[in-house]
């Protein structure tokens, strides 16, 4: 796809593709002896987190998903430290009505990320963050795709973006993010860069990039002055804003004039990673009930 070919970008919409996702899952609920259930545990009080975790529970109630929400904020537990939470992790961890787990990122300072999601039952980890399941990803043999990576993936085949060949920029700090994408989108055929914002590269990066994904949390770090006409753009930033909406990495008015496609925020990226994780959720629930000698019709 090329610039020439459109008058405007294309706008993906994630929730639109994430609609139809959530209604398969709901049939694969609908057939299990008992709904699966996604247990999350939230530390703080990110208004970017929050969020998630609110869509992540309207979604589950959609598709019939048995949601078991874990708070340490101002209002519950304001004073919880690491041990208890790890105390709470275990618990669910042996908790057969819990298919999947979920530690909100990032917590607050005063507590690990790496230690808190280390402490999950890698067949519960459905974000596929615990260093067991990343290293299995890297390897070829998970049994999972992390939701953020499926997302990211199914926004390209809509945008009929092809990996191979294509030049790929990757803007973001996260070194598991950079890893675990990175090898998926090379695997694919594709020739990958990873910068970040204040990188002395990020400005040559982006201009030579045929597709851009960005993960920074800075609003309207991307513009349009910074791409190559016809650029696929995907936004995993998200930030809200002072008068309480939230924005993404991507400043829209001055992108959409530049690029072939680009995701929205909101409505791109993420109501479509929530929609993956509900299908983590289940399929790990099918294989509990495959491994019990239930049936699954």
């Amino acid at each position: 796809m090329t610039k020439d070919d459109m008058t405007t970008a294309q706008r993906l919409d994630g929730k639109a593709l994430a609609e139809k996702i959530l209604a398969d899952v709901a049939v694969r609920v609908g057939k299990l002896p008992r709904p699966p259930g996604l247990a999350v545990i939230l530390i703080g009080n990110d208004p970017a987190s929050t969020l998630y975790v609110r869509n992540k529970e309207k979604a589950c109630l959609k598709v019939g998903i048995a949601f078991h929400k874990y708070l340490s904020n101002d209002q519950f537990m304001p004073s919880a430290d690491e041990a208890q939470l790890l105390g709470a992790i275990n618990f669910l961890n042996r908790d057969p009505g819990v298919s999947g787990i979920i530690v909100q990122l990032p917590p607050p300072k005063g507590f690990h990320a790496d230690v808190l999601v280390a402490a999950v039952d890698p067949a519960k980890d459905v974000d596929g963050f615990h260093p067991r399941n990343i290293a299995a990803f890297l390897a070829g043999r998970a049994t999972l795709t992390p939701p953020l990576i499926a997302a990211v993936l199914r926004l390209l085949r809509e945008a009929d973006a092809p990996l191979a060949g294509a030049s790929i920029a990757i803007v973001a700090k996260d070194g598991v993010l950079r890893k675990t994408l990175g090898k998926v989108l090379v695997d694919g055929g594709a020739h990958v860069t990873a910068t970040t914002s204040d990188a002395k590269n990020f400005a040559a990066t982006l201009k030579s990039a045929d597709i851009v994904i960005t993960a920074v949390g800075k609003p309207g770090v991307i513009t349009g002055a910074l791409l190559q006409p016809g650029v696929v753009v995907i936004d995993i930033g998200i930030t809200r804003q002072p008068d309480g909406t939230f924005a993404g990495d991507v400043d829209a008015a001055s992108v959409e004039k530049v690029a072939a496609a680009f995701t929205p925020t909101p409505g791109g990226v993420g109501p479509l990673t929530v929609a993956m994780l509900l299908e983590n959720v289940t399929q790990l629930e099918e294989l509990s009930t495959q491994r019990t000698g239930q049936i699954v019709l």
